[in-house]
């Protein structure tokens, strides 16, 4: 299944535009990205704080997730293929891994961290000044 999802990805572009918050995307697979993570968290409405960096090349999607109580090593492996139940990241990883393919800027990321109030995805795009 992961092979064939990859072989059909492999002929589609996106199409990049600027998009809120001056990240440079395709409108539909970044609205996916966050609506994966807003099912995820259980919420109506994500709380998303955006953060450019000062190199002017990445913006910082911080996403709180309260109800995603995780120790550190199962922050670490969210976005690995660990478990069955990972796969709505393992979509988020892929989405940002083709946008960082797509604008050839390879610091695209997504990770979890462990906070005081459950825990924060921080999402790394393309920012378009």
């Amino acid at each position: 299944l992961s092979l064939q999802a990859t072989r059909q990805t492999e002929h589609t572009r996106l199409h990049l535009r600027r998009l809120s918050h001056d990240i440079l995307g395709d409108a539909v697979l970044v609205d996916y990205l966050f609506e994966l993570l807003r099912k995820q968290s259980g919420q109506k409405e994500l709380q998303v704080s955006y953060k450019p960096r000062s190199d002017g090349k990445y913006i910082d999607c911080t996403v709180p997730m309260p109800s995603l109580q995780l120790n550190e090593h199962q922050a670490a492996m969210l976005f690995t293929a660990s478990e069955v139940k990972n796969i709505p990241y393992l979509l988020c990883r892929q989405i940002v891994r083709d946008h960082g393919e797509a604008t050839n800027r390879r610091g695209c990321a997504i990770r979890a961290e462990v906070s005081d109030n459950g825990t924060r995805i921080i999402v790394t795009l393309p920012y378009k000044q």
